[in-house]
């Protein structure tokens, strides 16, 4: 029988979906004059007409930004979200290679981030790169404060150096949401929390955290909050010049969920917890430490790589333990690439399932690999 707290975990995508409508309803902010529902962006430029910091201001509550062509935009400073809106490269985006380079890449500066969601602010971000953001503060990427969520979105070579937070790519604060899904983390950095930072309510779903460096020893996730994570690979982070408290994951005072994971190849342990609750579910980790794991041998990962999808992901060798090891009443229906996961067997363990398939190929159908986020209420 199902421990009763992890079945109330399960049921958190649920009440979070309904949460994020809520505050967007209670949130909501006067709507500019003359605002658009549909926003496009024409131009790489960071200011003026056609521009992304433009198309921010004059979207209606609600309302979404897309793009006339896959830019590279280089931000002259942060720009801030105080309202409901979706920000989507999908029209612009290819999954051909798979490597989270043929997408709209948003880049930060050397003292500043890409966004700041304010406690009105609700954003989802589809299909883009948020690249090279620097704060002396907390969230190199993106900080949020309200409802913020992330999909088939790669994240690379943010940096955040507060001195007792971080979220190198993102800091989620207290009272806030997060969720992130079908997305790839790379070489992120900041003094806690190399790639995210929660000190809310937190969902990891099908998504890969590689190559992010601590710049003191704790995790490249960190969660100081409420956190459930669900296929997820959390491999070769930690801090290069020693042993790190944690390499993967770091909890301190906090409820933590895991389910069909994968942590393994860490620098120092893949998951320590120090105070707090933590549950379990088909899940492998080599160094567990404080954590308890279902399977803790060499999961056999294959190096980050292009392997479909829009972002990159570690496959798993033809002999790998998480091979079949998930836990089928947790199982989710696509994999990182939106590849099919089977409906009638165990599925396997982390983002990536290798016998998965891509049905826009075999029906040539022409759908979305995953079914994107909820539009805004």
């Amino acid at each position: 029988m199902l421990n009763p707290r992890l079945t109330d975990h399960a049921l958190r995508p649920c009440l979070l979906a309904a949460a994020i409508a809520l505050a967007a309803d209670a949130a909501a902010t006067p709507t500019p004059l003359g605002c658009v529902n549909t926003a496009i962006v024409s131009t790489a430029n960071d200011s003026g007409a056609g521009s992304l910091r433009n198309a921010v201001s004059s979207v209606c509550a609600k309302g979404t930004i897309e793009f006339a062509q896959r830019f590279v935009i280089q931000l002259a400073s942060e720009i801030v979200i105080d309202q409901a809106l979706t920000i989507d490269g999908s029209r612009v985006a290819s999954a051909s290679a798979g490597t989270g380079n043929a997408l709209v890449q948003l880049r930060g500066g050397a003292d500043h981030r890409i966004f700041r969601i304010t406690q009105t602010g609700n954003l989802s971000l589809v299909r883009l790169r948020l690249s090279n953001g620097n704060v002396p503060g907390t969230g190199g990427a993106a900080s949020n404060s309200g409802e913020l969520r992330v999909f088939e979105c790669r994240m690379d070579n943010n940096s955040a150096a507060s001195g007792n937070l971080g979220g190198g790519a993102i800091f989620s604060d207290v009272g806030s949401t997060l969720r992130i899904e079908g997305s790839t983390f790379d070489g992120n950095s900041a003094t806690r929390g190399a790639a995210v930072f929660n000190v809310g309510e937190a969902e990891l779903l099908n998504s890969s955290f590689s190559g992010n460096r601590g710049i003191t020893n704790e995790g490249a996730i960190q969660n100081r909050g409420i956190l459930v994570a669900n296929h997820i690979t959390v491999t070769d982070n930690g801090r290069i010049d020693s042993t790190p408290t944690a390499g993967g994951l770091f909890a301190f005072n906090a409820d933590t969920t895991i389910i069909n994971s994968i942590l393994a190849g860490n620098r120092g342990p893949d998951c320590f917890i120090s105070g707090g609750v933590v549950d379990t579910v088909a899940t492998l980790a080599q160094d567990t430490r404080s954590c308890t794991a279902q399977l803790t041998s060499a999961p056999e990962l294959q190096p980050l790589a292009g392997n479909g999808g829009v972002t990159r992901t570690h496959g798993l060798s033809a002999t790998s333990p998480a091979l079949g090891a998930g836990d089928r009443d947790f199982c989710l229906p696509r994999d990182q690439r939106g590849f099919v996961r089977p409906d009638d067997d165990r599925c396997d363990l982390g983002a990536l399932e290798r016998g998965g398939f891509d049905p826009d190929q075999i029906f040539n159908s022409g759908f979305e690999s995953q079914s994107p986020p909820p539009a805004v209420d």
